[in-house]
């Protein structure tokens, strides 16, 4: 099946085998449930023998509980591409992490600015204890947040390291590390949604959603064109481009639904967006 990309461009497609879902504000609602149409659009995918897996920023701790709602039991993508995790065996099957030296560097350069550090493995984030009332700005990704008195004592294979603070510290920061030569990982910059927070952001480099989907698709036999991906924020931005089939929740920002092949009309209020994506491709 031929799609039009941007420019006009005839893309080739195929059915879906495997269908990715972000969690936060495209699978949840915003009151935190899911709705019982995309439910039973999930249930009637996985009958017919279509994977269904959850791709989302969130660490494997955080991730995992969502998947058990579903019954999921396909690898989960989790940390925007940097663990791939069974919920199986309950463990990472393929896990991307940072140089322990472009770690020390980065709490150097974070220590500058007075960003409060914290450093994630795929199922915890270590934090300072002396920042502890930013701990709840960390939630996002997992409540399961170590207090440590020294953040150089955390344990090995950190797949992530962030600053939080105010706006001018973060883009500060974000200058300083994309300066340095030694900083090989991947550098961004963010606020916090809901609040007046900002994050500055070390990933391993070339770690996104799509590539995690992509080591995925590869361990499955499955090509990009029979991947579908349903996500509703820039962090979707690159799986949309990756996948044969990509949607957006109707209360994305605008860019986000342009960059999409489709955007939806159920949003994170109403849910409804999985079950009315999986009706488009002819799945349910």
């Amino acid at each position: 099946m031929p799609i039009a990309e941007p420019g006009g461009i005839l893309r080739r497609v195929l059915q879906p085998r495997m269908v990715a879902i972000d969690v936060d504000g495209t699978l949840l609602r915003t009151d935190g449930t899911i709705a019982i149409e995309d439910r039973q659009a999930i249930a009637a995918a996985r009958e017919r023998g279509i994977t269904v897996t959850l791709a989302t920023g969130r660490l494997s701790s955080s991730t995992l509980p969502v998947a058990r709602m579903l019954d999921l039991d396909d690898p989960l993508v989790c940390a925007d591409g940097a663990v791939l995790y069974c919920p199986r065996r309950l463990m990472p099957l393929d896990l991307q992490p940072l140089a322990a030296s472009e770690v020390s560097a980065m709490r150097a350069y974070l220590a500058r600015q007075s960003l409060a550090p914290f450093v994630f493995t795929h199922e915890t984030v270590f934090g300072a204890a002396a920042d502890g009332g930013r701990f709840p700005f960390i939630a996002g990704w997992t409540p399961n947040i170590v207090a440590c008195e020294d953040l150089s004592t955390a344990p090995t294979s950190v797949i992530t390291a962030i600053g939080v603070g105010l706006e001018h510290a973060a883009m500060a920061a974000e200058t300083e590390l994309r300066a340095d030569s030694r900083m090989a990982g991947d550098i961004s910059v963010f606020p916090i949604r809901g609040t007046d927070h900002w994050v500055v952001r070390l990933t391993p480099t070339g770690c996104s959603k799509a590539t995690g989907l992509a080591r995925l698709a590869g361990r499955l036999g499955m090509v990009s064109a029979e991947v579908a991906v349903i996500g509703d924020w820039y962090n979707d931005l690159a799986m949309f481009a990756w996948a044969g089939w990509s949607f957006a929740m109707g209360n994305a920002p605008g860019d986000v639904k342009r960059a999409a092949r489709r955007a939806l009309t159920a949003t994170s209020s109403t849910g409804g967006g999985v079950a009315e994506a999986l009706a488009h491709m002819g799945v349910v």
